[in-house]
């Protein structure tokens, strides 16, 4: 077989690449759409016959959307476990594969984006009727949403990142899917199959003279911006500044102060990630030189995306997978206003409520990749690369 022959039987095995998938034919009786999408069973599930019935009508729309929200879900996961399964073997670059993956993780974050308008629908019923059915339907919560948490596994949220106030356990237990949660829980998520590559295949590509190349294209940068914005240049300035991108380039920004930390060149940033304080205790627990090559891999890939085809397809994954998690912090905010405007800061039918959604919007999973916005740099202030 040819070499162009085998890389489009390589292509077309990448999108089969999934035991869900069978090619073969199982029955030659020909298919009506009911059947093909089960319309029958599909249209049964509104009637809450497990509680009875409905006791209102507006509980067939908020059925309805809730419904909506777990076939999402489904499909989200449904992409991200091919994700999954293609990440953990790009130790060799393919361009076809990495387009894969980017095309999968886009898909992934349409569908969150896409699910908001889905609250649209639902605040169409007012709040004083949700409440005409609201105690019938405790203590079942949308916190028992096993896919919503298989979601966040998946990614790579981990428990101690949690709001250490709410037993995420509480209300799944008895779930049917429970078994699958805690084999998806003991799994390795997308976050730690990124930190490996990074680790592994990234950062032997990054140029022994990148980290001198970027602190001095830093100064640069922000002893411009002092010029131009207000006339000033306050050089003690721009090496503490300078320096604290050095603490957090070597994965050593645990040793500094709250206060040493900097915003843009002029003013503190009261609200910057590093100021949590639980996760900076983590960040000491890693070794400090295998962080700090990931963060040099990350500011790498995006500081020379423009030169080279490889870097740009590296650099794509890095934008998808945040997009991914910012698709989903956006999720988690149309959800919480949602909640406050039907019901305020009552307690909700599974004993959370307000203040634990407001909280979960808080969350980072890809905390590198988040902290690195923080110190990128216009290309044009680095030299070329020279490979």
């Amino acid at each position: 077989m040819s070499d162009q022959s085998q890389n489009k039987m390589n292509q077309k095995n990448i999108y089969l690449k999934t035991n869900k998938i069978v090619r073969e034919v199982k029955s030659n009786k020909k298919l009506t759409y009911s059947e093909y999408i089960r319309t029958d069973s599909l249209l049964a599930l509104q009637d809450a016959c497990c509680k009875g019935g409905l006791n209102h009508h507006d509980e067939h729309l908020f059925i309805v959307v809730h419904q909506l929200f777990e076939l999402n879900f489904k499909q989200v996961l449904f992409e991200l476990d091919s994700v999954k399964e293609l990440m953990q073997d790009i130790s060799e670059y393919n361009p076809h594969v990495f387009k894969v993956i980017v095309e999968r993780l886009n898909r992934a974050s349409f569908l969150f984006k896409n699910s908001l308008s889905t609250f649209d629908m639902l605040e169409l019923m007012h709040p004083s009727n949700f409440l005409e059915f609201r105690d019938f339907i405790g203590p079942g919560s949308g916190f028992q949403s096993i896919q919503m948490r298989e979601i966040e596994l998946l990614m790579g949220l981990e428990d101690k990142e949690r709001d250490q106030n709410i037993d995420i356990h509480s209300g799944i237990k008895e779930d049917i899917y429970y078994e699958r949660y805690m084999k998806r829980k003991s799994e390795k998520s997308l976050k730690v199959i990124l930190e490996e590559w990074l680790d592994k295949v990234i950062f032997p590509k990054v140029p022994s003279t990148f980290k001198d190349n970027f602190l001095k294209a830093t100064a640069d940068n922000i002893r411009f911006q002092q010029n131009k914005w207000n006339n000033v240049n306050n050089e003690k300035s721009i090496q503490k500044q300078v320096s604290a991108t050095e603490q957090w380039l070597d994965g050593k920004e645990h040793c500094v102060s709250k206060s040493s930390v900097l915003v843009c060149p002029f003013q503190k940033q009261s609200s910057f990630i590093h100021n949590n304080i639980s996760e900076l205790k983590d960040i000491a627990l890693e070794s400090s030189d295998k962080l700090g090559a990931r963060r040099k891999a990350i500011l790498f890939i995006n500081c020379y995306r423009h030169q080279n085809p490889e870097l740009q397809d590296y650099a794509d994954l890095i934008d998808s997978l945040l997009s991914l998690e910012e698709s989903l912090i956006l999720w988690r905010s149309r959800h919480a206003t949602m909640v406050e405007n039907f019901i305020g800061i009552r307690v909700g039918t599974g004993g959370t409520g307000l203040s634990y959604l407001q909280a979960t919007q808080k969350y980072r999973i890809f905390k590198d990749l988040w902290q690195a916005r923080s110190y990128y740099l216009a290309p044009s202030y680095l030299p070329s690369l020279l490979y």
